[in-house]
């Protein structure tokens, strides 16, 4: 069994009990010992550490975990090393780190649906045009106020923006721009604040720009690039989210990527990569 299918077995397989079992054993000592130190700081530590730590395993539910470490603040404001003002403040901790966990866990699934609805609507394309056109119209949807630009390769080593309803085809210069960099080297860009000598932006009131790679089954054949109008508009979060996005399209346009050259002529660049 190769490597990668046991990494694949293990993301599916249920998680053990044990990592449970050694958290709570690991706050009932350090809840033990902070009791006999008489020591706030060393006590709050001994709820916090494994709150975070049950979480992380993922076994118990969010709920759970808050009730065992409810139960130990309780248990060390009984023992005398909390006043009960000072309990109440543990639990605004918990709740406001288990609330920070759950926010950002919502965040990341939230990007689930949106990628769902988006191979939905672009797989409608019967062609590469229509394709490029869906993928287009759903990413705009997503960020309404920018600038979405899809470049392919022609099979020659040369980037050209597809035939879409609205615009034909365009050929585009070799200009060591951001676009050609990131074709180039197949690492993602981001920056909010865009130099024209150095990105050179197809937008004219771009101010802040993502650029990441079309690949699929290990070939690169474009480039999807995000360009604002406003200063520092994007973060390294959402570069991980147009990954996510780049990735559902490619996927999409792979088949149709026996592209036309500039005589008509029909290559594979499969066949140039």
């Amino acid at each position: 069994m190769s490597s990668g299918e046991q990494e694949l077995i293990a993301l599916f397989r249920k998680k053990n009990f044990w990592p449970q079992l050694l958290w709570v054993m690991t706050m009932i000592v350090s809840v033990t010992v902070s009791s006999l130190l008489n020591s706030p700081p060393l006590f709050v530590a001994s709820i916090l550490i494994p709150f975070l730590g049950l979480n992380e395993s993922g076994r118990w539910s969010y709920k759970t975990n808050l009730l065992l470490c409810v139960i130990s603040a309780v248990a060390g404001t009984v023992f005398g090393i909390f006043k009960w003002f000072e309990m109440m403040s543990v639990f605004i901790l918990l709740f406001t780190v288990g609330g920070f966990m759950l926010y950002y866990k919502e965040k990341s699934t939230r990007l689930l649906p949106i990628l769902n609805n988006l191979g939905n609507k672009v797989s409608q394309g019967k062609n590469l045009q229509e394709v490029i056109s869906l993928s287009l119209e759903q990413i705009e949807r997503i960020l309404p106020e920018c600038e979405v630009i899809i470049a392919i390769e022609d099979g020659t080593g040369k980037l050209f923006l597809p035939e879409t309803a609205t615009s034909p085809k365009k050929m585009l210069r070799r200009n060591g721009s951001a676009m050609w960099k990131v074709f180039a080297s197949g690492r993602s860009y981001v920056t909010g604040s865009i130099e024209i000598s150095r990105d050179h932006p197809l937008w004219r009131d771009a101010c802040s720009m993502m650029v990441v790679p079309l690949k699929a089954r290990g070939d690169k054949f474009g480039v999807l690039e995000i360009e604002s109008p406003l200063m520092n508009d994007f973060s390294q979060v959402n570069l991980l989210n147009l990954e996510a996005i780049a990735f559902v399209i490619s996927q999409l346009i792979y088949p149709f990527s026996s592209l036309m050259d500039l005589n008509g002529e029909e290559i594979n660049i499969n066949a140039n990569n």
